[in-house]
């Protein structure tokens, strides 16, 4: 698998214990860039179901820039992560069912398990030197009507911010710096979506480690890296 770009210390502490929640506000779902990652380590020949618990969609979550303009951004990725999860898993597994009820997939003895997919946290940060997001999922797993193994899987994406020219050009006075840039909507959503795709990039180039779940997978058919897009 490719290797994970290294992330200053401070920056994942951050990003991985910080979380927001915001009650129920309109959002605008993130859209997918479906080659940002090849994400097919292996191709498994059997079906699996997938369960998206009813409030899934609900998970809606604000960030707020740390700079002169505090801009607020609201996001919901649950679109995305759903996207991209039926990319990934359509190309990982033979065939993938969508349930109505996780009791549907128990009464469905071909599946190899069921996948129950929870969105734990968003966080964030955005100040004059970067914009950060990171996505945090807990995926369950249930197979003979039993839960077999609990997984959290995190992703990360960032991008360094661009400056301004001092206001004036050669006049502004000594030691006076560029005033940073206003994020845009589409840049944040852009890192937004990178932050999804890496977590689902991790998801699958470590589902091989999931030994409960590979207990009852055959043999892959197919392997190959996943694969970051330049």
């Amino acid at each position: 698998t490719s290797a994970m770009p290294v992330y200053g210390p401070a920056l994942i502490i951050f990003l991985l214990l910080h979380t927001g929640c915001t009650p129920a506000v309109e959002t605008t779902a993130m859209t997918i860039d479906r080659v940002r990652y090849d994400p097919a380590v292996a191709r498994y020949p059997v079906p699996v179901g997938v369960y998206f618990p009813d409030d899934f969609f609900d998970n809606n979550f604000y960030h707020t820039t740390a700079d002169d303009y505090q801009q607020t951004f609201h996001n919901n990725p649950a679109d995305a992560t759903r996207q991209a999860l039926d990319f990934a898993f359509t190309e990982t597994f033979a065939e993938v069912r969508y349930l109505d009820t996780l009791q549907q997939g128990f009464a469905e003895p071909d599946l190899a398990f069921v996948i129950v997919p929870n969105i734990v946290s968003m966080p964030s940060h955005l100040d004059q030197q970067i914009i950060a997001v990171g996505v945090i999922y807990q995926f369950e797993f249930f197979a003979g009507g039993q839960h077999i193994h609990s997984w959290q899987v995190n992703g990360l994406d960032f991008a360094k911010r661009s400056v301004a020219p001092p206001p004036g050009g050669s006049g502004s006075l000594p030691g006076q710096g560029g005033l940073p840039r206003r994020i845009s909507a589409e840049k944040f959503d852009t890192v937004a979506r990178g932050a999804v795709w890496d977590a689902i990039s991790v998801l699958l180039a470590r589902l091989d480690q999931q030994q409960p779940l590979t207990a009852r997978l055959p043999a892959a058919v197919v392997t190959k890296a996943a694969v970051k897009a330049s």
